[in-house]
């Protein structure tokens, strides 16, 4: 999400929390599943990041994230680790923040979401784009394309002056932006070469021609 608030604990512990999964091991039967027939690799980028996830589930999701990669010229491996930063790709995630709203003439204090989905949208994006909430929190597609939508017009915008500039994702503070770039950085690292899918191919001739749609 692009917001103005800086990257939070919460998000660098959920990271942490996804990763613990890791020392899961495939058996042998799973290595039969269709996620590794070496024709999904998206599938395979999402269990490689999250082995603790069901593999018919890692392939559904696979599918949604395969076709907004494609729809928008972005590399599936940089959707999917963002998606994994911001929420160990769960669908329902809605991040809170205090503040205070009008109950009978008085302001009592509460707790608000701020950012939602597997995509974490921030509030701010979701009234720019006038995207549904609900939808967000219960169709992936939407989710994924929603963020989808504003990380291409962050690359439209800065991709010709920064080279990372799908940092502005989450922030526009440069500090939390550096240490945004570093947790992308290493969820990538860790997908093999091998798993990159062609979905980027003159995606810097097309980007400035792309248009957004809100309809996965």
């Amino acid at each position: 999400m692009k917001r103005l608030v800086p990257l939070s604990l919460i998000s660098i512990l959920i990271s942490v929390f996804c990763q613990s999964g890791q020392a899961v091991a495939k058996t042998k039967a799973s290595k039969k599943h269709p996620c590794f027939n070496g024709r999904n690799k998206t599938c395979e980028i999402i269990s490689h990041l999250k082995p603790s996830m069901n593999l018919n589930e890692a392939l559904k999701l696979s599918n949604s994230f395969y076709r907004v990669a494609r729809k928008h010229c972005l590399d599936p491996k940089l959707l999917v680790s963002i998606a994994f930063q911001e929420s160990c790709l769960q669908l329902d995630v809605v991040r809170k923040t205090n503040g205070y709203i009008l109950v009978d003439d008085e302001y009592v204090e509460a707790s608000v979401g701020s950012d939602f989905c597997m995509m974490q949208v921030n509030i701010r994006n979701i009234k720019h784009y006038n995207l549904d909430v609900n939808k967000l929190l219960t169709e992936p597609d939407y989710c994924i394309n929603a963020g989808a939508i504003i990380l291409k017009d962050i690359e439209n915008r800065y991709s010709r002056k920064e080279h990372k500039w799908w940092s502005r994702y989450n922030s526009v503070s440069r500090f939390h932006r550096e240490i945004y770039q570093k947790h992308i950085e290493r969820h990538m690292e860790k997908i093999p070469d091998q798993y990159e899918e062609d979905v980027t191919e003159n995606s810097e001739a097309n980007s400035a021609n792309t248009q957004v749609s809100l309809n996965p």
